[in-house]
């Protein structure tokens, strides 16, 4: 069983931040969840003109629960509770990129598949 740490990020305040920036369009849930660089991008491009606001709309989930299993798996690597440093951050970098291509192939996956495509392998 993992154990619960503190600094859980919550999906609703997720949602909430997504409402009171625009309607996602200022990235200000991408900055709660640790995503500066895309932040910085929704922020000076509108949400990428309010496309990747719509769809950040049913993507904000995996994004939480992507943050709180990364974590989870450096609190446990560590055995203590997480504090990122300098020394972290290339260590969460992979483990984000790592959680992110997976859940992108999942969910393009589904998507293709269900266009009528078998692309997957």
């Amino acid at each position: 069983m993992i154990p619960k740490i503190g600094g859980v990020k919550s999906t609703a305040v997720s949602y909430l931040l997504w409402i009171l920036g625009g309607f996602g369009v200022l990235g200000l849930h991408r900055f709660y969840l640790g995503r500066w660089v895309t932040g910085l991008i929704w922020l000076l491009t509108g949400g990428l003109l309010g496309i990747g606001a719509i769809i950040d709309l049913f993507v904000i989930p995996p994004m939480v629960q992507v943050e709180n299993l990364s974590r989870q798996l450096l609190s446990q690597a560590q055995g203590k509770k997480p504090q990122i440093n300098a020394d972290e951050r290339e260590c969460r970098k992979r483990i984000h990129h790592r959680a992110a291509v997976f859940f992108f192939k999942s969910f393009l996956g589904r998507f293709v598949f269900s266009m009528g495509c078998c692309l997957e392998a």
